[in-house]
């Protein structure tokens, strides 16, 4: 009898220890699956960040390849040898407007329309001082 209660304990000892073991086993593999999902997430997030990043970088590229496109262009030749080189067509006449006189005849017309604005002013301060001057 002692015999039997000995080979119990051993049996439930034993079983006790593999449940333990299988839960200790079981929790470990958890935690690994827990970090590759975790792992996963961050990968797929990056993932899609990339995407984004790749099409704007298609739609700078498709910017830039335009952009040399329109620098080919005759019409932009053409202004480059007009502003940078002062060319021009043959047959075609140039004509130089100096800076100075423009700002000569902008500011003509501020004075011109000044001027129409005092005569306004200065007949209403007239009437205003004969208004003074006979009702006051």
């Amino acid at each position: 009898m002692r015999r039997k209660l000995k080979e119990k304990r051993k049996q439930s000892f034993f079983s006790r220890f593999f449940v333990v073991l299988m839960i200790v086993v079981s929790v470990i593999f958890v935690l690994g699956i827990v970090r590759e999902y975790v792992k996963r997430v961050e990968l797929d997030r990056e993932i899609s960040q990339l995407e984004n990043e790749l099409e704007k970088l298609k739609l700078k590229k498709k910017n830039f390849l335009s952009s040399i496109d329109a620098y080919g262009s005759e019409f932009f030749v053409e202004q480059e040898a007009r502003m940078k080189f002062n060319l021009k067509k043959p047959k075609e006449q140039v004509v130089i407007i100096p800076v100075n006189k423009i700002a000569e005849a902008s500011i003509a017309d501020e004075i011109n329309s000044n001027e129409n604005n005092n005569k306004t002013n200065n007949k209403q301060v007239n009437l205003f001082a004969w208004w003074q001057y006979f009702f006051s």
